[in-house]
């Protein structure tokens, strides 16, 4: 019996400080802060119009006043597109209803005089494209029409409202023998 006690020592001091925490005592109650003593106060109109004014000799300290000049609006979104040129409801001409990537260069035709270019847009219909028609929904006009591509300059807007041209291109597809 004398050889179990070293054994169970250990069990029994650890039985003792498990115990020892866990009592029954509370953490200590605060004192409830009693409530706000209001106070009458009168209105500043209420103020006598002597004490509005200052004294003679005394001068009044400047206060802060805001002035919004010159300062962006903080209820204006800031997503919103400003577009200098307001752009019309109906597209000018049937090109205008589609994205450049939308068009597909099935020809372009050289030979005496300007150049042309036939496009086929996503409905199905064939178009012929020269120097100066306007295409694309973003104001697009073609520029140059050469034997690899039609250039088209577009108006981009960026989320200031400021615009600038880019150059896009409306590229000829490759043919089976290109590819090989």
């Amino acid at each position: 019996m004398i050889s179990r006690i070293p054994k169970l020592l250990p069990v029994f001091i650890l039985l003792l400080l498990v115990a020892s925490g866990c009592g029954p005592d509370a953490p200590p109650a605060q004192a409830s802060k009693p409530a706000p003593v209001r106070q009458k106060v009168e209105a500043p109109a209420a103020k006598k119009a002597e004490e509005r004014t200052p004294a003679i000799g005394k001068e009044a300290a400047p206060g802060f006043v805001y002035s919004p000049a010159g300062k962006r609006d903080p209820f204006q979104s800031l997503m919103e597109l400003e577009r200098t040129v307001r752009k019309s409801a109906a597209p000018e001409t049937p090109l205008q209803k589609y994205a450049l990537n939308q068009l597909r260069i099935i020809g372009v035709v050289w030979g005496k005089g300007e150049p042309r270019a036939m496009v086929v847009s996503p409905d199905g219909k064939s178009h012929v494209l020269k120097k100066g028609v306007k295409v694309g929904q973003n104001e697009g006009v073609v520029t140059d029409i050469t034997r690899e591509a039609v250039l088209v300059q577009e108006t981009i807007y960026d989320f200031g409202g400021t615009s600038r041209a880019v150059n896009q291109k409306i590229p000829l597809p490759l043919t089976k023998k290109e590819l090989i």
